[in-house]
């Protein structure tokens, strides 16, 4: 361990504030010093561990030039599940694939409903790999079926069969479909706010109708959602609706509408934001530029969408131009695709995803 943690770790078992200074000797450690921690940790108090690890992940949050990762690692096995839970969050950004058999533990077996919930919500970022075709297609199903068993089992708490839609949200499938309206039909509220997060996931706009009418659901939760997935499904015909809701008066609401409408782009959408960015609010002026800036790669990628015919026939033309040997490529990468080996041992390999 280098002298510049064991100094750290020394100043942190006093009272003071934990600034920045004291939080950068834990980045980029090395393993060995990284299994030393929870040993070094534990002649503090709880609730001065919970604040160390809880100020690790917040300048992480603020910080791209910080990586915790290790120490995350090293205290998933924590006694205390407050922490337990803080590393997982904390690791939102570790997309190695050797990760993935510690979170479906926390999963499965985490005496914490919190920490198990926590493991639930990060397992969305590897179902998403698995659709973007990041992540080997047998390893996805497993991470599928676990979050599916947490979803369906009845006794399951709330929280967790709630995060564990939520992820599941990102693969579009009737299966997936039928989950997110049996959790729309449900009797508890929060279960049904689940569900129209899903919608929004889903990127499905068969959803939209029932997205539309939250943005007027008595409970502000619900319309937080609706507003969140409008945003999410770039439905257009909600603006109006939605700059109504940034001329009310919940704060949180009115910022959320002002981000949809980045999301959902197009002319209506950008002369509102302009609007806003002249707002005397700060915070609404500062959401409203920073909208804009979405609304203009939105609008790129809808124009990029829309194809001239006369194009259309003139991009076939090229392609069918370069002859065979693409098709054959093709062929080949499809044939290598759909035999993949689905027999692979469970060894989950130390690697990176990509999901940019």
């Amino acid at each position: 361990m280098s002298d510049e943690l064991q100094q750290a770790v020394s100043a942190l078992a006093g009272e003071a504030p934990i600034g920045r200074t004291l939080l950068l000797p834990f980045s980029g450690l090395e393993r060995a010093a990284a299994l030393r921690l929870p040993r070094l940790l534990a002649a503090f108090s709880i609730e001065r561990q919970r604040q160390i690890v809880e100020s690790l992940v917040g300048e992480g949050e603020r910080s791209f030039d910080v990586d915790f990762g290790l120490v995350y690692r090293a205290l998933l096995s924590h006694t205390d599940a407050e922490i337990r839970r803080l590393c997982i969050e904390g690791l939102w950004e570790d997309t190695r694939l050797d990760l993935v058999p510690l979170l479906l533990q926390a999963l499965e077996s985490d005496p914490d409903t919190s920490v198990r919930a926590a493991a639930a919500e990060a397992m969305g970022r590897y179902i998403y790999a698995g659709e973007v075709d990041e992540l080997p297609a047998s390893r996805a199903r497993a991470i599928r079926q676990a979050l599916e068993q947490q979803y369906l089992m009845d006794d399951v708490p709330l929280d967790i069969a709630r995060r564990a839609l939520e992820s599941l949200a990102y693969i579009n499938d009737d299966t997936i479909k039928a989950y997110i309206d049996r959790a729309y039909s449900s009797d508890r509220e929060e279960m049904r706010q689940s569900a129209v997060f899903a919608m929004g996931r889903s990127a499905d706009p068969c959803w939209a109708d029932i997205v539309l009418a939250e943005l007027y659901s008595d409970s502000a939760t619900m319309r937080f959602e609706a507003v969140r997935a409008c945003g999410d499904l770039q439905l257009r015909e909600a603006v109006d609706s939605l700059d109504h809701i940034v001329n009310g008066r919940d704060i949180e609401l009115r910022l959320m509408a002002v981000q949809a409408l980045g999301q959902i782009g197009g002319e209506r959408a950008r002369k509102l934001l302009e609007r806003y960015q002249e707002a005397d609010d700060p915070d609404l002026a500062e959401a409203a530029e920073e909208a804009l800036a979405e609304s203009s790669l939105a609008d790129m990628v809808f124009d990029m969408l829309v194809v001239d015919p006369l194009d259309a026939d003139l991009v076939a033309d090229d392609q069918a131009d370069e002859g065979d040997e693409e098709e054959d490529a093709y062929r080949a990468e499809f044939h290598a695709y759909t035999h993949e080996d689905d027999d692979q041992d469970d060894e989950w390999p130390d690697e990176y995803l990509s999901l940019e």
